[in-house]
């Protein structure tokens, strides 16, 4: 069972870890916010590091039903040069690992962004993730998906909401 380490200890332990570098980045672990939690196993008698894994070359895609928004967050943080957004268009009223299913992106549109940032290889590797999942690649400008995404799914869900008031 995993145990909080004591607040000195964890100062140590966390102090500790700026000597680990990441190795593409050249920047400690701690620094980049990698690490998120230190505990200790008493069984196994040993350090647990929850952390985050990171490559700096890695693409960068979402499945958030909003484009604009986090294109911009993405701008921010300097990773326009690997993100292109996606938008799997599919789902259920349903959650939770017992509402899986392995047919859900079959023959569902998916939105790829392809902003004027968009570099050609990491638009591929997210397109192929959509095929590969058996969706149908829909190409469209975050602006654009943003109108039509208000028009066909956020705008009938305020509504119903107003109405569900009116009673």
């Amino acid at each position: 069972m995993a145990t909080a380490l004591a607040p000195a200890l964890f100062d140590q332990v966390e102090e500790a870890l700026k000597d680990v570098m990441d190795p593409e980045l050249g920047v400690n672990v701690v620094d980049l916010g990698l690490i998120y939690d230190l505990s200790w196993d008493d069984e196994a008698d040993a350090l647990i590091v929850s952390m985050t894994l990171t490559s700096a070359g890695c693409p960068l895609t979402d499945v958030i039903s909003v484009k604009g928004a986090v294109l911009g967050l993405v701008a921010v943080a300097g990773l326009l040069d690997r993100y292109v957004g996606g938008h799997p268009m599919a789902g259920t009223a349903h959650s939770g690992w017992q509402a899986g299913d392995a047919a859900l992106f079959r023959d569902a549109p998916w939105v790829v962004s392809v902003d004027a940032h968009v570099d050609a290889a990491v638009f591929s590797q997210v397109m192929h993730l959509a095929l590969d999942c058996g969706a149908v690649v829909v190409p469209a400008k975050s602006g654009e998906h943003d109108t039509a995404v208000a028009a066909i799914s956020h705008l009938p869900h305020l509504l119903a909401e107003a109405l569900a008031f009116l009673r």
